[in-house]
C-alpha cells in the first residue's frame, strides 16, 4: 500500500479566518500530502486561557471550533487520518473524544504523553541536570508495552523514529536501528495495531545542529535523504506517515521571541525618556517596596 502522508498543524489558534485557514490547508494539499492529523482543541471552541496566552504572544486568537473544519478539509481535498488529544482530556472526558473522531471520519485517536529523547552524543546527556537516561525503557521494552496497548484495545500507535540514531554521522545510515523500527513496525501488525510514524518529533542529529540546524537551508537537502532512507527501508510497513511534527511551531516561537525582544527595547526607550530625577524616584519607590 502506498505511504500516505500526513501533517499536523494547529490552525485553531493561528488562522485569523475560514478563508486564511482554507489557503493553508490547500497549500498543505499542494505540497502532497493527503491525510491531516487534527489537534483535538483546535477542533474546538479555543478558551478563554488559549485566547488570552496567544493574544499575550501577539499571535492571532482564531475562532478554533467555530469553523467549518469538516467543510475546509473536503474543499481542500484532504481526508482526517487521526485526532490528537492530551492524556489529560482523555482521561476527563473520554466518550467526547471517541465523538469527535467518528464525527470527523477517522477511529485513530493519538495519545500525547511521555516520551524520551534520544542523542547521538552521550557526553551532551551526562552534562543534563537531570538526564531522562532510559526513562520508560520503551526502546527496549516496545514488545510488552506493544501488547498492552492492544489488551487496552486501542488500535493505533504513534511513535517517531529518531533521526540521530538511523544517521548518527552525516551520510552513515545505521542497519541495526533501521532493523529495530522494522521490528517495532512488525509488533505493531502482529497486534492490530496501525503504526502512525513521525520521521522528525523536535530532536535533531548533533552533526545537524553544528551545522546550523533548520536555520541552514541545506537542512532541506540532509533531511529529504533521511526521510527517503527511512521509507526505501520501512515503506511497506507504514500506511501513515507524518514528516514533521508541528512544522509551524519553529516560526511561531521564532516570531514569539523577536516580539518580545521588540517589546523589551521599546519598554527601556520608553524608560529612557522618563526625566532623571522622575527615574531616581521610581528607583527609589521600587527598592523601598522590593
Amino acid at each position: 500500500m502506498a505511504v500516505k502522508a500526513v501533517q499536523q498543524i494547529m490552525l485553531g489558534t493561528i488562522c485569523k479566518n475560514e478563508t486564511q485557514s482554507l489557503e493553508t490547508l490547500k497549500a498543505i494539499k499542494a505540497a502532497g500530502y493527503d491525510g491531516l492529523e487534527l489537534n483535538g482543541f483546535m477542533i474546538r471552541k479555543t478558551s478563554f486561557l488559549v485566547q488570552m496566552l496567544t493574544k499575550a504572544a501577539g499571535m492571532p486568537t482564531g475562532k478554533g471550533g467555530n469553523f467549518d473544519w469538516k467543510g475546509l478539509l473536503s474543499q481542500a481535498g484532504l481526508s482526517v487520518v487521526s485526532v490528537h488529544e492530551d492524556l489529560g482530556t482523555i482521561q476527563r472526558e473520554p466518550g467526547a473524544v471517541i465523538r469527535e473522531a467518528e464525527d470527523f471520519g477517522t477511529d485513530k485517536i493519538v495519545i500525547t504523553g511521555m516520551f524520551r529523547f534520544d542523542y547521538s552524543d552521550k557526553q551532551a546527556v551526562a552534562n543534563f541536570t537531570e538526564p531522562s537516561l532510559d526513562a520508560v525503557d520503551h526502546y527496549n521494552r516496545y514488545e510488552e508495552d506493544i501488547e498492552r496497548m492492544a489488551e487496552a484495545g486501542l488500535n493505533a500507535y504513534r511513535f517517531s523514529i529518531e533521526w540521530a540514531r538511523i544517521e548518527p554521522v552525516q551520510g552513515q545510515f545505521e542497519k541495526k536501528e533501521i532493523e529495530h523500527y522494522r521490528k517495532v513496525l512488525e509488533c505493531c501488525r502482529n497486534n492490530g495495531i496501525e503504526p502512525v510514524v513521525t520521521l522528525m518529533h523536535f530532536t535533531s542529529p548533533k552533526w545537524l545542529i553544528e551545522q546550523g540546524g533548520w536555520e541552514n537551508e541545506q537542512t532541506i537537502d540532509f533531511f529529504a535523504n533521511y526521510c527517503k532512507y527511512v521509507i526505501e527501508k520501512l515503506g511497506s510497513y507504514m500506511h501513515y506517515v507524518c514528516a514533521i511534527n508541528e512544522a509551524n511551531m519553529g516560526l511561531q516561537i521564532a516570531a514569539i521571541s523577536e516580539r518580545f525582544q521588540k517589546q523589551v527595547m521599546a519598554n527601556m526607550q520608553q524608560a529612557m525618556q522618563i526625566p532623571w530625577l522622575k527615574r531616581q524616584r521610581i528607583r527609589k519607590a521600587v527598592c523601598r517596596w522590593g
